[in-house]
C-alpha cells in the first residue's frame, strides 16, 4: 500500500524494469492528468482496457490507499487524459467505449499503441502532442485507428484530418466484395513519412478535398492551414464567406483573417451583429475601427 495521492487512487503493477503499468484510476474529475510516478515507480505503460468500463484488471495488482468520495474513472466518466512524457505504451482497448472522451495529450515518448485502443470513442476530436510537427511521433498509428474528424495539435501548428470510411461493394458473383474507401481523410493520413507529416504533400490534397468534402469540412481545413500559410488559402476563404460565417470563430482566428485581409467588411459586420458577448463585441468594434475605418481625405487650396 502506497502513500495516498491527494487526487487519485491507482491500481497498478510493477514491471521488471521497476516502472509501473496502470490498470485503473479512481478520482473525482473526468479530466485526468496522470503522474510521472506511482509510489516512486515511473509510469511507463497504460494497461489494456485501463479507461474502459469493461473490467480486465489482473487479480494481483497493487493499490494506492483508497479514500472516500473517489469513483472509477472509466467509460463515460472520462473526458480527457493528459499523459506524462514517461508513457511509452498504451494497451489494446484502453479507451474502449469511452463515449465522452474528447481529447488526449501525449508526447514523442509514446512509441506503442495497442489495437482498437479507441473503439467507440468517436467524440475524440482533439489530440495534443507536446512536440513540434518536425519531431517524429506516433501520429501515423493514431490516425490508423481514428477514422473520424480529428485535429492534431502540435506545439507549432494544428493539422486537421477529416473522416473517411470503408465501403464494401459486390463486384462479382458468389458474393465477392471489393473495398472502396470514401473520404479524402484517408489520403491525408498517408502524408506521413518517417513519422513526420510531409506538409507539402498534405497541402496538395486540398484540391481533391474541394471535390469530395462538405463546405464545413473545407472551411475548417482552410482556416487551420491559413494560420500557417495565409496566402495559400486566402482566395478560398474570400470566395466562401458564407461558409466562413457558419463557423464558430475564435477571436484569435478573426484577428488573423483581418491581418491578412481574408474577411470582407460585410462578413465582419455580420459577426459583429451576431456577437452576444459584451467583451467580444467591444473587441470587434475596436478591430472594425482599425481595419475598416474610412480615412478622411485631405485637401489643399491647390486642389480648387
Amino acid at each position: 500500500m502506497g502513500v495516498m495521492n491527494q487526487e487519485y487512487m491507482y491500481q497498478y503493477k510493477i514491471k521488471s524494469d521497476n516502472s509501473a503499468i496502470l490498470y485503473r484510476i479512481y478520482g473525482t474529475d473526468m479530466n485526468i492528468v496522470l503522474p510521472k510516478e506511482i509510489d516512486g515507480h515511473p509510469l511507463s505503460e497504460i494497461g489494456p482496457y485501463c479507461f474502459s468500463a469493461s473490467n480486465h484488471i489482473p487479480k494481483d495488482v497493487l493499490c494506492t490507499t483508497l479514500t472516500d468520495n473517489l469513483y472509477e474513472l472509466c467509460g463515460n466518466q472520462v473526458e480527457s487524459v493528459e499523459f506524462p512524457n514517461t508513457i511509452r505504451s498504451i494497451g489494446s482497448h484502453a479507451f474502449y467505449n469511452c463515449k465522452n472522451l474528447k481529447q488526449i495529450t501525449i508526447s514523442s515518448s509514446l512509441q506503442e499503441l495497442g489495437y482498437d485502443a479507441f473503439v467507440n470513442a468517436t467524440k475524440l476530436h482533439d489530440i495534443y502532442i507536446q512536440e513540434h510537427s518536425s519531431t517524429p511521433t506516433i501520429i501515423r498509428y493514431l490516425l490508423r485507428q481514428i477514422t473520424w474528424d480529428v485535429d492534431i495539435h502540435f506545439q507549432d501548428q494544428t493539422l486537421f484530418y477529416p473522416e473517411y470510411y470503408e465501403v464494401y461493394d459486390e463486384i462479382g458473383p458468389a458474393h465477392i466484395f471489393g473495398m472502396n474507401i470514401q473520404g479524402e481523410g484517408f489520403r491525408l493520413r498517408q502524408c506521413i513519412k518517417n513519422d513526420i507529416v510531409h506538409l507539402e504533400e498534405y497541402d496538395s490534397v486540398f484540391e481533391k478535398l474541394c471535390i469530395e468534402e462538405s463546405p464545413k469540412t473545407l472551411m475548417h481545413f482552410a482556416l487551420i492551414r491559413s494560420l500557417q500559410k495565409p496566402d495559400l488559402y486566402k482566395t478560398y476563404i474570400l470566395e466562401h464567406q458564407k461558409d466562413l460565417l457558419k463557423i464558430d470563430l475564435e477571436l484569435s482566428v478573426i484577428e488573423h483573417l483581418l491581418k491578412h485581409q481574408a474577411i470582407t467588411k460585410e462578413s465582419f459586420d455580420t459577426l459583429l451583429t451576431q456577437s452576444e458577448s459584451p467583451q467580444r463585441t467591444t473587441q470587434l468594434i475596436a478591430w472594425k475601427k482599425k481595419y475598416f475605418s474610412i480615412q478622411k481625405s485631405t485637401y489643399s487650396f491647390e486642389d480648387f
